[in-house]
């Protein structure tokens, strides 16, 4: 099987060098900006000014507890203090971010001192009616079953099925703070109107600015700033290539039987959702060609205390639904 030479699509002609996606990338008319990940980067810029026009008011940030999200924490953090803008941020509880996530979160808070800035939102017990996910489960499930019910079926719920749940009560949030954008951790800009951009509108009507594509944050970038900062984050080891949730990685263990070998056409087709991530990220430079090739061939799976965590927490909430409808 022939990939891509610049990011790790698979080649529809074994004769090209790179895919057909890399050749639109590059038709992008700001293309060699999203490479560019210093902070002379338009899009960099890009980012500063929106920062600065909330002089005076406030930004809310989504903070995961992740190292991505970790890392563009700490330079929003400084940003806001530099332009005076308030800088509030919450997690979500999905009841799957695990210990470790939530002693990260704490760490970080009380080493940044924003424990004052920041909530926590529970959607644990709120009830799933997004059409598209009560088709796949049946309707009258909470949001920590359809977790559950993701992982008792070994199905990734990264994707659609989070995204929607999650977007929910990001625009419930936003709506209650008045506020019109939702800083994030992402680490890709976004394509709108030819030109990458930090902003991203979805088709819910969520107005997103992408902080880490906006701090110019590649992932090695990301673990280098925790490091040299000496933010108390350590990484949780629940693999996934996530660093903040249980969930993708005990999928990947579970169905796997806790083997990390994989292949280039096993991700495709179990995973076509980490396939995207990885092509997406190895296109932008964002992750390194060579990490991208190994993420297709080794699953980062789940270590086995979080493993254990995770599966025990699904077996509880399982176990209560069905005692809620006996």
């Amino acid at each position: 099987m022939n990939l891509c030479s610049k990011c790790i699509n698979v080649l529809s002609n074994p004769n090209d060098i790179i895919c057909e996606e890399c050749k639109k990338g590059l038709k992008i008319k700001n293309i060699n900006e999203a490479l560019d990940f210093s902070n002379e980067s338009a899009i960099y810029k890009e980012f500063e000014e929106f920062i600065k026009s909330r002089s005076n008011k406030s930004v809310t940030y989504a903070y995961s507890g992740g190292q991505d999200s970790t890392a563009v924490l700490y330079l929003l953090k400084e940003m806001c203090v530099e332009y005076n803008v308030r800088l509030d941020l919450f997690t979500i509880d999905n009841g799957f971010k695990g210990t470790r996530t939530w002693e990260n979160i704490r760490n970080v808070l009380e080493y940044l001192n924003l424990k004052d800035n920041h909530v926590i939102y529970d959607i644990r017990k709120d009830t799933v009616t997004d059409p598209e996910i009560t088709k796949l489960f049946g309707e009258g499930y909470t949001k920590e079953e359809i977790y559950s019910l993701c992982l008792a079926n070994n199905i990734l719920p990264c994707g659609k099925i989070c995204n929607k749940m999650m977007d929910e009560k990001y625009l419930e949030i936003l709506k209650s703070k008045n506020e019109e954008y939702l800083i994030t951790g992402g680490d890709t800009p976004k394509i709108t109107n030819n030109k990458y951009s930090v902003f991203w509108e979805k088709k819910n009507g969520l107005k997103i600015v992408r902080g880490g594509a906006g701090f110019r944050i590649s992932k090695n970038r990301g673990k280098e700033i925790i490091e040299e900062k000496k933010i108390p984050w350590t990484n949780p080891n629940y693999g996934g290539y996530d660093t903040d949730c249980m969930l993708p990685g005990t999928v990947f263990a579970s169905e796997n039987q806790g083997e990390q070998n994989t292949s280039v056409e096993e991700i495709i087709e179990k995973y076509s959702v980490v396939f995207e991530y990885l092509k997406e990220r190895s296109r932008l430079e964002i992750i390194d060609r060579e990490s991208a090739i190994k993420a297709l061939n080794e699953l980062d799976i789940n270590d086995y205390s979080g493993y254990i965590e995770a599966t025990n927490e699904v077996n509880k909430i399982l176990v209560r639904r069905l005692n809620k409808n006996v």
